[in-house]
This record gives structure tokens, C-alpha cells and sequence, in this order.
């Protein structure tokens, strides 16, 4: 089970680029003074390494990171802090002083960074529980969730033992995408399952995935856990194919959560369900 996940571009590198006529340490230092800007009137002067921890720190606690998870970045940027202050005369550094604050301030911003990620990956899987409603969670509107997909916007059909949809699916996922960017439904979430029950791979078919999946063959011990694993592994595949088109026709990736649905008696390959933000109030 997956989900476009916020938070993907939060590791962002801050290091000096050095062009093809710029190598060795002179070239580095010559970096770092370029980070350095000179203050304007009674405004100190500020370095960009600094400011960029800063940023970092911030965007963290506005993310909702505890103090104590910040700790340890806290703890960086205020040795930096410490170690820019010191210096006299910052446009007149030498390389070794704005090295060593440049360092601090990058291990403050990278520790700020990875304390964000763990705490927005922690909600999206959470949030992917809700979604889906896996082990006995359910969304907020759950009692109100609608089945778009089988139902009255169509059925969605692949090609038989692939991911490749066919042409008159196309059509159903477009009228989806169009449901979920009208005005009063662009904050609702939609939850897709890929469907197992229509899959009957044949034995070849389950041999050549295994074969291909060397950590699956060592977590299946027989042939029906690995025919399980064949129709999981499609299913989810399907239902990934349905969020990209979906995402390419405007739909936010923040909004569609993925799963996988074991249930008989559905139509198709793959369910749709609306989930009402705020329970549907």
C-alpha cells in the first residue's frame, strides 16, 4: 500500500557549486566569502548557510516537530550561531571560520530536515489507514463514503494478467477526475483498491513473477502464497496506474490513497471510493 507523499522534496542539498575553473581549497573558500552578505545600516551582516538552517528549523517546528525531536539540530544551529558571532569582521573571514560555522549550519538544516520528513512520513501512513480503512480504522467519512468505481460513473477493465488499461476505462477515469476537481468536492479524498478476486494468473505467469522478485520467492514458501503474492503485486500495480492518471489529469497526489481489496460479488478491476472531507459535513 502506497500514497504520493508530502514531504518528498524536504531534503534539499545546500552545497557550494564549484564550476570547471574553480577547484581546491581557494575555490571553496571563495565560495563560502560569496555566501557571506555584508549588513545594510544597523542590519548585522548574515551567511546563507545560516540562513538556510534557520528555514529549516522553522519550516520543523511549523510541521509540528517537538523541541525534543529538534534537539539535536537546535543544538548544531546554535553552535554555528555561537561560532558566526565570534568572528569580528564577517566579510573578512577567513575560510577556516566560515568552514567551520558552514558546517555546523549544515548539519543543523539536515537534522531540522530529516526530523520533518519522519514526522509528515508518520502522518502519511497514518493517513493511508484512514484512507483505505486497514486494521479497523476508518476515515473520519467512512459512514459517508461513496462507490464511484463500479457504480454509476462506469467499471474500470484491464487487460487480462497486465496493468494495461482498456480504451473504454479511460473514459471512466476521466469522468472521476472530473468529479473530484468540482468546486465542492476538491478537499474529499478518493481511496483506490485494486481488485485480486478477477485475477486467475496462470502457473507460468507466477513462475516469471517470482522469478523476477527474488525477495518475494524468499517470503513464498508454496504455490498459493506465491499466486497470493502475484495477485497482490498486480492488483496494487493497477490501482498505482489508476493515481498516476488521475494526478495527470490535475487530481492532487495528497488526495488519492492506494490499497488492495480481497472482496468478491464487485464488477472490475479496481474500486473507487469517495471520502468526504470532514465526514462529509
Amino acid at each position: 500500500m502506497t500514497i504520493a507523499l508530502a514531504g518528498c522534496s524536504v531534503f534539499s542539498n545546500h552545497y557550494p557549486s564549484v564550476g570547471p575553473d574553480k577547484t581546491g581549497l581557494s575555490a571553496a573558500n571563495k565560495q563560502l566569502k560569496a555566501e557571506v552578505h555584508p549588513g545594510v545600516g544597523d542590519s548585522p551582516a548574515t551567511f546563507k548557510p545560516l540562513r538556510l538552517a534557520h528555514n529549516a528549523l522553522q519550516k520543523a517546528r511549523h510541521a509540528g516537530v517537538s523541541a525534543r525531536k529538534l534537539s539535536s539540530a537546535r543544538t548544531a544551529f546554535q553552535k554555528a550561531k555561537s561560532a558566526w558571532q565570534a568572528i569580528n569582521t564577517p566579510t573578512h573571514a577567513s575560510g577556516d571560520q566560515l568552514a567551520s560555522v558552514s558546517q555546523a549550519a549544515h548539519r543543523a538544516q539536515r537534522l531540522a530536515q530529516i526530523a520533518r520528513y519522519q514526522l509528515v512520513t508518520k502522518k502519511n501512513k497514518h493517513r493511508i489507514k484512514q484512507l483505505a480503512g486497514v486494521g479497523g480504522n476508518t476515515s473520519e467519512g467512512a459512514a459517508n463514503r461513496q462507490v464511484l468505481v463500479p457504480g454509476h460513473l462506469g467499471v474500470i477493465k484491464f487487460h487480462e494478467g497486465s496493468a494495461r488499461l482498456k480504451a473504454q476505462s479511460r473514459r471512466v477515469v476521466a469522468h472521476v477526475a472530473s468529479l473530484l476537481q468540482q468546486p465542492n468536492r476538491q478537499k474529499d479524498h478518493v481511496g483506490i483498491a485494486g481488485r485480486t478476486q478477477p485475477i486467475s494468473p496462470s502457473s507460468a505467469e507466477v513462475t516469471s513473477f517470482i522469478k523476477a522478485n527474488p525477495k518475494v520467492a524468499n517470503k513464498t514458501s508454496n504455490a498459493s502464497s506465491k499466486r497470493a503474492a502475484y495477485k497482490q503485486a498486480l492488483a496494487i500495480t493497477r490501482a498505482r496506474d489508476i493515481a498516476r492518471l488521475l494526478v495527470r489529469k490535475g487530481v492532487s497526489g495528497s488526495r488519492i490513497g492506494l490499497g488492495v481489496s480481497h472482496r468478491s460479488g464487485k464488477r472490475g478491476d479496481v474500486s473507487i471510493e469517495l471520502i468526504p472531507a470532514n465526514g462529509g459535513s
